[in-house]
């Protein structure tokens, strides 16, 4: 891994030696633009112009003109014949020109190949600083959008802390559960002896508070509601009828074994979700479901 590190890093040290250099030359260029005719010797000035020369139209016209007016002279006899068929003197000179064009059209060809070959290098290495360009740009565009995903999380956390404190200087509520039963004292032994319920003081005012970890149960005296309370049962009404009271348990297992020496007929089950749970009815009629939690 460490090997690897230090692979990476040092060609991300070279790319960057490399793309500072290739900075350097373009500036250079850009400053100093290099004109190629300044740069050319006697020699290469004649050759460009001999080839540019006999590489033309008007090279061709001129010399077929000759060409015509040498062959129809020395044929048609109006003058002396200076060169008679089959015009030695003509081939002569023919050869002699060909002999010493080809040189000259060599070197210019020989020189527009270096210029292309210079040209060439610079648009590689323009491609070379292109693309390490493009990829500082890209780190450039992570490193941004990683300090904006920091930035936009802090301000989220910033956000939710002042809603909470908006809300409530950042209390968090709470749910207590009360039963109204016939009988407090049985009820609470049922909550402790089955569920494992601890009371928190003894029954005073037809009232008793028990806990579990973080549940809070609270047993009322039912004798004491109005007969027109909404929570009261009508006459041979189960109380709690249409509630399930649901208690998430560690060790379900030790539940059930301990509520199911006070009421025998539960049944420990398993459900399709994937939890086991267990079913125990209060004195009153309540309706306890006691399961397992979600890892």
């Amino acid at each position: 891994m460490n090997d690897t590190k230090q692979a990476n890093q040092q060609t991300r040290d070279a790319e960057a030696k490399l793309l500072r250099e290739l900075r350097i030359v373009r500036r250079r260029q850009r400053r100093e633009p290099s004109d190629p005719a300044k740069s050319l010797t006697r020699g290469q000035r004649i050759a460009d112009m001999v080839a540019a020369t006999m590489g033309s139209w008007r090279f061709i016209i001129i010399q077929t003109t000759i060409l015509f007016i040498w062959i129809g002279l020395n044929v048609l006899g109006l003058i002396q014949h200076w060169d008679p068929y089959p015009f030695i003197l003509l081939n002569l000179a023919l050869s002699f020109q060909a002999a010493y064009a080809a040189p000259f059209i060599m070197m210019s060809q020989n020189r527009q190949q270096d210029i292309d070959r210079l040209h060439a290098a610079n648009d590689y290495k323009i491609n070379v600083k292109a693309e390490l360009e493009i990829e500082l740009l890209h780190e450039k565009i992570e490193l941004l959008h990683t300090k904006l995903d920091a930035l936009r999380e802090k301000e989220v956390l910033a956000l939710t802390n002042a809603v909470q404190q908006l809300g409530g200087g950042g209390a968090q509520a709470g749910l207590r559960l009360e039963l109204f039963v016939n009988d407090i004292a049985r009820s609470r032994d049922f909550y402790q002896s089955a569920l494992g319920f601890t009371a928190s003081g003894a029954a005073s005012g037809g009232y008793v508070a028990m806990t579990r970890g973080g549940i809070t149960l609270s047993l009322n005296d039912r004798a004491q509601l109005p007969a027109d309370h909404p929570v009261q049962a009508m006459s041979g009404e189960r109380l709690g009828r249409g509630v399930e009271i649901v208690l998430e348990v560690d060790d379900v297992e030790a539940d059930f074994a301990r509520a199911q020496s006070l009421q025998p007929g539960c049944e420990l089950t398993s459900q399709p979700w994937g939890l086991r749970d267990f079913r125990v009815i209060d004195p009153d009629g309540y309706y306890v479901r006691v399961t397992g939690r979600r890892t």
